[in-house]
């Protein structure tokens, strides 16, 4: 089969981009015939064919609509089984995965900012997301709709009036190969490396957008917890300066450490005991089930995609976006090493269940139908 992978950027750094990478490289194993269409390419560690179309980086808006045009010029004289775009890039495809919906989301940043440290007012680039968003999702540009949550299917349901006929969910992955637990042995060494010893305990939390994703919520259930030996490592992109402040004031600056955007993700992965995100809302989030498949129990609001993998009290517990409730739950798993080990096991065997062996057969058998 001769497939067309359309992403703006490919790599393995953001979730679109990751899916669109590590689903490439399972379908050329597989024996089929891919050219990936990217206005770049970083850090690739297997071949494949790839046409470069320009686009403008000198804003996001830009760089969709201009990518967007060029795209055209780039394929009209090619012919492809199947074109396959990572997110609403170009005019029309013949499948379409969905990792969010912008629309949806901007009500989020509209609830957000009456409550938290930022606020994010609508503007331009908005506007142009929320019209490439509904062309994209106008029947007649695309034959199916992938989506990566059930509740994902529900909102480009509701917002855009999509038959949900048309959408199939289809989870992102794990790479399991990559993202794995450790010796304990192993564990200490990793610690050591970042500063910690054996005997404290590390908190993870991975995301940008900082207010959405909850980083305050466990900065206060920090302080809740009267442990003296737990610290919380800060992965991701945003403006630290509110959150060392509120750490500063609470006498918690010496146990939080702001690492900043990382890549690779699994020295924090393997380093940390548990995984904490009261995220407000997600489609998918990659971070939890890569947090998984290293064997870290899960402590994640009931949000969206979240909820397809999160067994609570399995592997690991739905928390509230409430420090009280955060605080209860990971002094539950510090005080019990038999409960964190059992949730650690559990998290690694449901990760098995998304493993990008696995989702590239489901979107295989898409294209098939």
């Amino acid at each position: 089969m001769k497939i067309a992978t359309v992403v703006i950027d490919f790599n393995k750094q953001g979730g679109i981009e990751r899916a669109a990478y590590e689903l490439t490289r399972n379908f050329i194993h597989s024996g089929e015939d891919v050219t990936v269409f990217s206005s770049s390419f970083q850090n690739l560690d297997y071949q494949i064919a790839k046409v470069r179309v320009p686009a403008w980086a000198f804003k996001t808006s830009t760089k969709l609509l201009s990518f967007r045009y060029n795209f055209q010029r780039y394929i009209k004289n090619n012919k492809f089984d199947i074109i396959h775009s990572h997110a609403a890039n170009i005019k029309k495809c013949d499948v379409l995965t969905v990792q969010s919906c912008h629309k949806a989301g901007m009500e989020i940043r509209q609830q957000l900012s009456k409550h938290f440290l930022s606020n994010k007012n609508l503007h331009i680039a908005d506007t142009i997301r929320l019209h490439v968003e509904k062309l994209s999702f106008t029947k007649g540009n695309y034959k199916k709709i992938i989506a990566v949550s059930n509740g994902l299917k529900k909102e480009i349901c509701e917002y855009y009036n999509v038959p949900p006929e048309d959408i199939v969910v289809i989870p992102n992955g794990v790479n399991l190969q990559e993202f794995q637990s450790i010796t304990e042995e192993e564990k200490i060494l990793k610690r050591k490396e970042l500063g910690f010893s054996k005997d404290d305990f590390v908190l993870l939390f991975v995301g940008n957008e900082f207010d959405r994703k909850g980083l305050e919520l466990v900065i206060k259930a920090m302080d809740l917890i009267k442990h003296k030996n737990v610290n919380l490592l800060v992965v991701g992109k945003d403006n630290p300066k509110p959150y060392y402040e509120l750490s500063t004031k609470l006498n918690l600056g010496n146990r939080i450490f702001f690492k900043g955007l990382q890549s690779p993700l699994t020295q924090y992965y393997n380093a940390s005991d548990i995984f904490v995100l009261p995220t407000y809302h997600e489609s998918f989030l990659i971070a939890g089930m890569e947090a998984a498949a290293c064997g870290l129990p899960l402590l994640i609001t009931k949000v969206p995609g979240v909820e397809d993998y999160l067994k609570d009290g399995s592997n690991g517990y739905f928390i509230n976006r409430d420090a009280d409730d955060i605080a209860n739950k990971i002094v539950k798993l510090i005080d019990s090493n038999s409960l964190r080990k059992q949730f650690s096991y559990d998290a690694i065997n449901s990760a098995k269940n998304y493993s990008w062996e696995n989702i590239s057969e489901k979107t295989l058998s898409l294209y098939n139908e």
